[in-house]
């Protein structure tokens, strides 16, 4: 009986561990570096995740997106430009089905596969947010749409077009086929280029592709 208890106990506190989290995750992700040592930080559980805006810096080369963080589409013949205001850092990977020959070339040759992407993105929101009881970090986990400037549909909502900010690039991006995970700091904190992860233990549901 005890154990059952704590059997369902386990299964509740799952539950609202998961929803908190907000996004459709796909079954794996790949995600590119350019050294070694930063493959094998993660894989130890160490990640550095940096501000959206810093993907606007021309300096990134390969990485660059001037346009980074801003949305842009055309509505009923209507130009329109957003932006958030609070805090936003992104966690950029890849889907399932991109061109990793072509990805390994542009972004580095060390691939770390992430079998369980919604779990990374629940620790993320556990190792930031404790147990949610003050404002913090919201986690969204979300593909990227290349629409940049174009057309969309009329009946569009408005909340998908305000987290176009988040998530729309350009069409030249679309081979990079990203899937990102976006932190959303909800604290107006003070202004940081990154924030740095330090789970303390691997992630066991991720591995470098050989």
């Amino acid at each position: 009986m005890a154990n059952s208890l704590i059997g369902l106990l386990k299964q509740f506190a799952a539950v609202k561990r998961t929803n908190r989290v907000s996004g459709v995750y796909p079954r794996k992700l790949y995600r590119f570096f350019d050294q070694e040592k930063y493959a094998a930080a993660f894989l130890r559980g160490q990640l550095r995740i940096w501000q959206q805006a810093r993907y606007a810096d021309a300096l990134l080369a390969s990485r660059t997106d001037d346009r980074e963080g801003t949305s842009h589409y055309v509505k009923g013949g209507v130009e329109h430009h957003g932006s958030f205001t609070n805090q936003i850092f992104v966690l950029c990977c890849s889907l399932p089905g991109v061109d990793i020959v072509r990805l390994k070339e542009k972004f580095g040759i060390w691939v770390i596969v992430i079998h369980n992407p919604v779990e990374l993105a629940i620790d993320l929101d556990c190792y930031l947010n404790g147990d949610g009881t003050k404002p913090g970090i919201q986690i969204v986990g979300a593909e990227v749409e290349y629409t940049k400037g174009l057309e969309v549909p009329k009946d569009t909502i408005k909340q998908r077009l305000v987290e176009l900010a988040l998530t729309q690039k350009a069409k030249s991006y679309q081979e990079e086929c990203e899937f990102r995970y976006c932190l959303v700091d909800m604290s107006h904190r003070g202004s940081m280029e990154s924030i740095d992860i330090d789970f303390g233990t691997p992630l066991t549901y991720a591995e470098m592709l050989t």
